[in-house]
């Protein structure tokens, strides 16, 4: 199966984050689809750093 891919899931995920957090100061991405370990249940692990939201 053609699971998601690093270089699809890093465009998608900065397409995320330019769209919900515009002035955020940064961000994190982690878990198997940046590891190169996607599987079909696989999702984006996405931490966004701004001082401008509360916290979670």
């Amino acid at each position: 199966m053609d699971y998601l891919k690093r270089d699809h899931a890093v465009e998608a995920a900065l397409q995320f984050i330019t769209k919900h957090f515009p002035h955020s100061d940064g961000a994190l991405l982690a878990g198997s689809v940046i590891r190169g370990e996607a599987t079909e249940t696989s999702d984006l692990d996405i931490v966004v750093f701004d001082k401008n939201q509360k916290t979670a």
